[in-house]
């Protein structure tokens, strides 16, 4: 009977002592040792032996494991093998840097032997089951512009986050992205740059280099801070879009409310389609309109309306009245109207006004669901995130 193949695990670290110490471990776990000295060493090794997962110094002579790792994402035979990276550094920082060089997983030293072998197996685990699996994707329109949807958008991916969820977060959009001012994140990496590619040359790793990571764990790809001087096509939406799906749990599109070609590319990708308004006239009439657009692409069976009440408002429109706003157009289309296919839609759900509450978030750079989670507004989206998520993931849904 042949025996199962050892799994080989390169390490790449200028510590000897270290090497020995993880030769041993590797060893006695029944792993395929090898090593390298220095980075320009380990990248030698890898493209030559392919092995089935890497342990990685961030600090070495020549060349730093965070470029040492962005070369091996570069590289045809290692762009997919896992990456565990270790450091003396425990900052968030450094963290954050080694998964945006496109590290799988972080380790602090002095490393636990147990806990290493455990994120070795794991990922090991994963890697051997295939392709990543394609996320479940949540899109994310307004009625009109200014209705709230980055900020819906964000609190939605990071109560996700806080249920444990793998979440990526995408603002798709030419220019003047606002999610960085909710997330106090850097304005590059973004968006920019792929855009200006070619879109058929665009491969996953390239999509991937641009994403950017939050404290909280988020993957976020930014819209560029001024508007691209390249168009975002049909072909770049559908090839960005299907990147980002692979390797998270859920992907959550932020989408300008222009119902274009590109627009049509994100909306067919989505499980879940969420049409934001205010619950006031002008609103509703928007959203109305929206709908019947998206009636006549035949996507409304998947779409759902939420209000968010950005001011407080003697105005504002109760559920039934908003509800009965937006679906003016059902009997419009019932005679034979030629305006176009209109759904009857409910509103599932109604974020209550909280200003100050959502200024102070977005001043702290912290979602308002993290913030103030005991808040009206962040009881509502969480509440929102988990029903969506859980519709999304019982087997009926898949």
């Amino acid at each position: 009977m042949t025996s199962p193949k050892k799994a080989r695990i390169l390490v790449i670290d200028d510590d000897a002592n270290l090497l020995r110490v993880m030769g041993v471990l590797l060893e006695r776990a029944n792993y395929s040792y090898h090593t390298a000295s220095n980075g320009v060493e380990g990248l030698a090794v890898a493209e030559s032996m392919k092995p089935d997962l890497i342990v990685l110094d961030v600090a070495m002579p020549f060349m730093k494991g965070t470029e040492v790792c962005r070369r091996l994402r570069e590289k045809t035979a290692t762009r997919r093998v896992p990456i565990i990276m270790m450091s003396n550094l425990e900052r968030v920082e450094d963290k954050l840097a080694g998964f945006q060089a496109g590290a799988d997983d972080y380790v602090t030293k002095p490393v636990n032997p147990r806990e290493l072998l455990a994120r070795i197996n794991a990922l090991l685990v994963r890697s051997r089951q295939g392709a990543p699996q394609a996320a479940q994707t949540i899109a994310i329109v307004g009625a009109k512009g200014g209705v709230g949807v980055t900020s819906l958008a964000v609190n939605m991916a990071a109560a996700l986050v806080q249920r444990d969820y793998s979440v990526t977060l995408a603002e798709l959009r030419t220019g003047r992205g606002e999610l960085r001012l909710h997330l106090r994140l850097p304005t590059e990496p973004s968006l920019a740059k792929l855009l200006a590619m070619e879109a058929k040359s665009i491969g996953r790793t390239d999509v991937e280099r641009f994403v950017q990571y939050h404290e909280s764990g988020l993957r976020v790809l930014l819209a560029p801070e001024l508007v691209s001087e390249h168009a975002l096509s049909e072909e770049h939406m559908a090839t960005i879009v299907g990147a980002l799906a692979l390797g998270s749990d859920f992907l959550i599109l932020d989408l300008p409310h222009l119902l274009d070609g590109p627009m049509r590319k994100a909306l067919d990708a989505a499980g879940v389609i969420l049409l934001v308004t205010e619950p006031e006239v002008l609103s509703a009439t928007c959203a109305r309109m929206q709908l019947r657009a998206l009636g006549a692409w035949e996507i409304d069976n998947r779409v759902s309306v939420v209000a968010v009440a950005r001011v407080p408002s003697g105005t504002t429109m109760t559920r039934l009245e908003l509800e009965n706003e937006i679906s003016m157009g059902r009997l419009e289309r019932e005679r034979g109207s030629e305006e176009g296919p209109i759904m009857s839609v409910g509103v599932i759900a109604m974020i209550p006004p909280e200003p100050e509450t959502f200024q102070a978030s977005v001043q702290q750079g912290v979602p308002i669901v993290r913030m103030e989670p005991s808040a009206r507004s962040s009881r509502a989206m969480a509440e929102l995130a988990e029903k969506i998520a859980t519709s999304l993931t019982m087997p009926e849904a898949r």
